[in-house]
């Protein structure tokens, strides 16, 4: 056999075998950061309020909400809390917690304190918000 034939040869079996590497393992040729993670989605499980420090004239209420995260990371997660007077429906105060960035599928716990006039009714609005976005609301 000739220099031409067997060098031939050997090129054909090299094309064969990466021809065979790449249907052994498809995903080995593709670049992981084109595909997106599934995006993802935070929804309020439950909110608890709690009284806190009791003044002659206000009342600080605590509060903890637990959210449900599933999907891919959210970044510059916030947690705002609003305390509406039940019957003139005036803010009484408001208060943000920022939470950063959420990853994993779970339960992420965020803390809040709103202080109020001690005498009244109030209602407690959470909203989450991800990158400036409301994406979870919850009343009560």
């Amino acid at each position: 056999m000739n220099r031409e034939s067997t060098l031939a040869v050997v090129a054909a079996l090299l094309l064969v075998g990466a021809a065979g590497l790449v249907l052994a393992a498809p995903d080995a040729r593709d670049d992981p950061r084109s595909e997106d993670a599934p995006p993802g989605h935070l929804a309020v499980a439950e909110t608890a309020v709690a009284p806190g420090e009791i003044t002659a004239e206000t009342a600080a209420l605590r509060i903890d909400t637990g959210l449900i995260h599933r999907g891919g990371p959210l970044q510059n997660v916030s947690v705002r809390y609003r305390a509406v007077d039940a019957e003139s429906g005036l803010l009484v105060d408001e208060r943000r917690v920022g939470l950063g960035e959420v990853t994993g599928n779970g339960e992420v716990s965020a803390e809040g304190t709103l202080v109020v006039p001690r005498e009244g009714g109030y209602r407690i609005e959470t909203t989450v918000f991800a990158d400036g976005e409301r994406v979870a609301r919850d009343s009560g």
